[in-house]
């Protein structure tokens, strides 16, 4: 089979590939139900749980930033931007502070995350308001932070589980890479606050010219951005297996080029499947005990996929050829643990 994910260049060794890295990922939860636990606990309170309103503490401040801005714009552009406007402050009266668990890459999953329920089988939820702004920054800060760490605990558990069975996940590894992964989001930001002027400059040029030039520039940026992390994709998974940023991002690039077709092939299914079952998911109304349903399914394909890519991971480590002195050690290192 390692002959075969070398190569890589038929129908079939592809599918075969891809086949192994899946069914690995299902047969690990299968096995070991018990990772399912802490995400359908979450989901579970914020199903039932209170609802933490944002109605007082946002609703006038945001409206007369708005307001403000509004008045700013052209006349020609105020009638489009007025519904936006009003769009999100209505959002307000429905949003939920306990979505902060989801808010960095990497937090605690849960089948709520994005779309929170206002409802549940056993009437609606009672409702928190939030009193003030330093109120809801110091909420909103504390459940970012607590699903970002409980996250990176559930990923990094998984992780030792699958590269290095014979090994617990201690504190100090914990806190490396969770400092890792902090620095990781920092720069993210930083890059994002860097292109965010320039791309939203474009859009506004481009709105008067019609949705077909929107369009085609957020496709061409899209497909660029895409371009730009598809070498990154391993780096999670370097960090997670405990190696230092540097050398998860130069094994990441190493992996991603040994098997470019395999790995487009791969993240382009599990982003199928993840996108394609959310929406499944979300069928059952809130209120209703079907729901369950969709917690459990949630859970189980959240933590499958993430399983399939740390064995996706693994395999590559086999099968790469270019590989750094310390990627060889690694690699040595499980192969040593694993067997």
């Amino acid at each position: 089979m390692d002959e075969k994910r070398n190569v890589s260049t038929t129908g079939k060794s592809l599918f075969e590939a891809l086949m192994d890295d899946l069914h690995a990922g299902f047969l690990f939860i299968s096995t070991q139900p018990f990772y399912l636990i802490l995400p359908v606990i979450i989901a579970l309170i914020v199903w039932f749980g209170p609802r933490l309103r944002v109605q007082n503490a946002l609703g006038a401040p945001l409206e007369l930033y708005f307001r403000r801005v509004l008045f700013q714009l052209p006349a020609s552009f105020r009638f489009q931007y007025a519904a936006a406007i009003r769009t999100v402050l209505d959002g307000l009266d429905s949003s939920n502070l306990i979505g902060a668990l989801s808010f960095f890459p990497g937090s605690v999953p849960f089948h709520f995350a994005g779309f929170l329920p206002g409802s549940s089988p056993i009437g609606s939820a009672a409702s928190v308001e939030v009193p003030g702004i330093g109120a809801l920054v110091g909420i909103f800060a504390a459940l970012a932070v607590l699903g970002f760490l409980l996250g990176i605990a559930f990923y990094a558990m998984i992780t030792n589980r699958i590269l290095f069975p014979s090994e617990r996940l201690t504190f100090r590894a914990f806190w490396t890479i969770a400092a890792r992964f902090t620095l990781i989001i920092l720069v993210g930001i930083l890059a994002l606050a860097v292109f965010a002027f320039p791309l939203s400059f474009a859009l506004v040029l481009l709105f008067p010219l019609g949705e077909i030039a929107l369009a085609i520039f957020i496709l061409a940026a899209a497909l660029g951005l895409i371009l730009i992390i598809f070498p990154f994709l391993f780096v999670p998974a370097g960090i997670l297996a405990g190696l230092s940023i540097r050398e998860a991002i130069l094994a990441s690039r190493n992996l991603a080029a040994n098997d470019v077709i395999g790995n487009v092939n791969f993240f382009v299914v599990s982003f199928v499947i993840s996108l394609g079952l959310r929406n499944i998911w979300q069928i059952p109304a809130a209120d209703s005990w079907m729901t369950l349903v969709s917690i459990l399914g949630s859970a189980f394909i959240t933590v499958s996929l993430f399983a399939a890519y740390l064995v996706r991971f693994r395999t590559q480590l086999h099968n790469t050829r270019k590989v750094s002195q310390f990627l060889a050690r690694f690699t040595t290192e499980e192969d040593t643990n694993g067997k």
